[in-house]
């Protein structure tokens, strides 16, 4: 006897990568920061310093405005993050970005082309960066952000530096940025637990200091006195 099949259709998939990243909330609380030294005491843990103390080497920067300038916060004179232990730098294999990262925290790609990657803590937060390509429709910055941040405001967008010199916008919250180029844009975001807290702020932004274009130059500016604050620092040009 024969028997008749219906054929089966294929139900269309969507990729993650065909929809806006998932961006944070811009309500989140913050976790305690005891010494008020713009370092949450849980990030205090994480790079080794006194969560009792502003500047734990006592070398007249604060905790925060060395990890900000991407400085040891725990040396006895001024020495580059990079060579404290730490952190350090990822290299992602296809878009040949850098960044630094706290060296204890796990480094996973979302897919095989690592155009996405996520950097957790074991309790569960994390900072995404994501390469969004763009299109015909999408050249400019604006129209970009009209496709891929369709519940973001274009006006909570502030000019953002690295530290070496590329550009982008920040997020004022400190919890998105944007790096652009003429073939896609990065977008770096900070991912909570259910608690709605940020435990790792200067962590996240710790990354967005240290992003560096394929192209950049690795020059890592003098750290100089604060001058209302880590946002507001002055640096000169000559690197170590």
């Amino acid at each position: 006897e024969d028997v008749t099949t219906t054929p089966v259709e294929e139900e269309n998939t969507i990729s993650i990568f065909d929809v806006p990243p998932t961006y944070p909330s811009v309500v989140l609380g913050k976790s305690i920061d005891t010494d008020n030294d713009g370092l949450t005491d849980v990030a205090e843990e994480l790079f080794l310093t006194d969560l009792g103390v502003p500047d734990s080497d006592k070398d007249k920067y604060t905790d925060s405005h060395e990890i900000y300038n991407l400085y040891n916060p725990i040396g006895s004179e001024p020495r580059k993050l990079i060579d404290s232990g730490l952190v350090t730098e990822f290299t992602n294999p296809t878009f040949e970005y850098k960044v630094y990262y706290p060296k204890n925290w796990a480094v996973g790609n979302v897919d095989e082309s690592y155009r996405d990657v996520l950097f957790s803590t074991l309790t569960g937060e994390s900072v995404e960066i994501r390469a969004i390509e763009k299109d015909t429709t999408d050249a400019s910055f604006t129209s970009w952000f009209a496709k891929w941040a369709p519940n973001e405001k274009i006006t909570d967008l502030v000019d953002f530096e690295t530290v070496f010199k590329d550009k982008g916008w920040q997020r004022k919250d400190s919890m998105v940025y944007y790096f652009e180029t003429s073939r896609r844009v990065y977008v770096m975001l900070y991912h909570t637990t259910d608690s709605n807290v940020v435990n790792f702020e200067m962590v996240i932004k710790m990354m967005a200091r240290s992003f560096r274009l394929p192209t950049t130059e690795e020059v890592l500016p003098n750290l100089v006195v604060e001058e209302g604050g880590a946002e507001t620092v002055v640096t000169t040009t000559q690197g170590l």
